[in-house]
């Protein structure tokens, strides 16, 4: 998907920004304490309205600026951070750096100035803005650090140190530490809201009226790319198949529509709607009319329990958030088109393990309810369990997400045997033209 490549430079950019920021941070730390070892006899204080003392010759305002600014890995923990609340621990080491390093700066020019002292210093400190995620963010730091620098030959500076009480000692947690708490928080918090939402959007799309589950469906069907076949006898005769699956007594809310699509991949799905998807690919790999009746019936199992709609649920959310994240999407109609195309995936593709099993029950008692025995019907699935093996054509991703095909098998014929069916019935075949373009039965033959 097109999100991966964004992905992996996100990555990439955070183990860059927090090697090289940790390197450049510790080495200039270091620097830090090595410079200020060199002021400390040179007095520095914030009074403003002290007595000047005697022997002044001559002030001078000092000042003493710098820019830093803040790695990608410190960004993204700070935005991890702004999402749960508390310290924003990777901002204060950047604003420590960012005061002492003026204030040095400052010192540095009084001493090499001849200042005895320097008065009334002062800090202002400034965000400088960059962009990230749509939103303004401090991409770096402008400290400046200033005061009067005084000097003169006879002035005499006596300095008491005053204990300082109930202090306070924290301990700064490591910023990989920090960051993989952080995550993990608003991972767990977001899981949550997802599921909440996922099962939410799932229930409300079952209660969507006939009317507006065509529209959707007509919606979702416009994003399929593959090349339809129109009026050919292939679909009456699957269309009539499907309609032999359902009881006498059992009613549709939606008509359903067979849609035969001209492409080699093996699949078979249906959409909200009652769009039915029968790929020309599982016709040709099919070898018996049991196997084919299973598959539409399992289908149509899907269908009666609204599986579509829930499905639909959840990847509307899913495909919300990605689409807000900006994630393989744009502003233009390009972009929306990408998100309903999308969710339309989404929807064919996720079903959970518990709906895929529903599916199957219901799907084995049609099957087993119009041919009086689930003989050969289960054949299909036994090919799928050997396409790695032995080169199968391509299998859609549908397919390859459903449960174990042998955890499958073995699951329908226990089921088989507690329900009283019989498993051992003939083989019903396949009309000979099936695997043919629209070709009277006679041609057909002619041409295999």
């Amino acid at each position: 998907m097109e999100s991966t490549p964004q992905f992996i430079i996100l990555l990439v950019l955070l183990i860059l920004g927090y090697l090289f920021g940790s390197y450049r941070e510790k080495r200039h730390f270091r620097d830090l304490q090595k410079r200020e070892k060199k002021v400390l006899n040179l007095p520095v204080s914030t009074f403003s309205k002290q007595a000047l003392p005697d022997g002044i010759t001559e002030t001078k305002l000092l000042t003493g600026s710098v820019v830093i600014s803040i790695d990608y890995f410190k960004k993204i923990s700070a935005m991890l951070r702004n999402l749960v609340g508390g310290r924003v621990i990777v901002y204060e080491s950047l604003l420590d750096r960012s005061r002492r390093e003026a204030i040095l700066r400052m010192q540095e020019e009084a001493i090499e100035w001849g200042a005895s002292q320097v008065l009334n210093v002062r800090l202002e400190t400034v965000a400088i803005g960059g962009r990230f995620g749509g939103k303004t963010d401090p991409g770096s730091v402008e400290v400046i650090a200033y005061g009067t620098g005084i000097k003169g030959d006879k002035m005499s500076i006596k300095y008491v140190e005053k204990p300082i009480k109930d202090v306070v000692v924290t301990r700064r947690r490591h910023p990989i530490i920090n960051f993989i708490y952080l995550l993990t928080i608003v991972v767990v918090v977001s899981g949550i809201i997802f599921m909440v939402l996922g099962y939410t959007a799932s229930w409300l799309t079952t209660k969507i009226s006939p009317d507006n589950e065509n529209r959707v469906g007509n919606i979702l069907y416009n994003t399929i790319s593959e090349t339809e076949v129109i009026d050919d006898r292939r679909i009456y005769y699957l269309d009539e198949l499907l309609q032999d699956m359902l009881n006498v007594e059992e009613n549709l809310r939606i008509p359903l529509k067979i849609h035969l699509l001209d492409t080699d991949i093996v699949n078979a799905a249906i959409i909200p709607g009652g769009h039915v998807l029968i790929n020309t690919g599982l016709l040709r790999e099919v070898k018996s009319e049991n196997e084919l009746a299973f598959v539409l019936a399992h289908e149509l199992g899907h269908f009666q329990n609204k599986d579509p709609l829930k499905s639909l649920g959840r990847s509307l959310v899913v495909i919300s958030a990605l689409a807000a994240a900006g994630i393989g999407t744009s502003s233009s109609s390009e972009g929306l088109s990408s998100v309903v195309s999308w969710t339309g995936e989404f929807t064919m593709l996720h079903y959970s393990r518990n709906q895929e099993t529903e599916a199957d029950e219901y799907g084995l008692a049609r099957v087993v309810n119009h041919y009086g025995h689930g003989g050969h019907s289960l054949d299909f699935f036994d090919e799928l369990k050997k396409s790695k093996a032995e080169g199968f054509p391509q299998v859609s991703k549908y397919f390859s997400s459903h449960p174990k095909n042998q955890e499958r098998i073995d699951y329908l014929n226990e089921l088989a045997i507690q329900q009283g069916w019989n498993m051992n019935g003939e083989m019903t075949p396949l009309p000979d033209w099936l695997h043919c373009p629209d070709m009277d039965e006679q041609q057909c033959e002619d041409d295999i």
